[in-house]
């Protein structure tokens, strides 16, 4: 189960910046590069064929493992100079540390279909 969502701004590989629609507790972890959205500037939602990067972290006393979305590659969690952070564990209702166990890179899943020029 999730908790409350909000705006924030996700920074793609290429620098185009976009609005996303997540998790309000895991955007705000320190460390893992998002910022809130304020409406100003106006951004875009990210195309569908955008797959955001995230890290798969674990809790070690408990042995969850969670995806958590990235919002950008220059932030500690994505750069690797922060293994460690905590997470909030909606099943006990509690705060957890959690470890990252591997990052996985942004993809595109389709390319869209290129406009025809006759």
């Amino acid at each position: 189960m999730a908790g409350f969502r909000s705006d924030f701004v996700y920074t793609s590989d290429e620098g185009t910046k976009y609005v996303v629609y997540l998790d309000l507790t895991n955007c705000l972890t320190q460390g893992f590069g998002f910022q809130e959205y304020s409406n100003d500037p106006v951004l875009p939602r990210p195309p569908r064929y955008l797959k955001y990067r995230y890290v798969l972290a674990q809790a070690p006393q408990s042995g969850l493992r969670r995806r958590f979305p990235v919002g950008s590659t220059t932030c500690a969690i994505w750069m690797g100079t922060q293994n460690t952070f905590t997470g909030f564990d909606y099943n006990t209702q509690s705060a957890v540390q959690f470890e990252v166990l591997r990052r996985f890179p942004e993809k595109v899943r389709f390319l869209p279909r290129p406009t025809m020029v006759t």
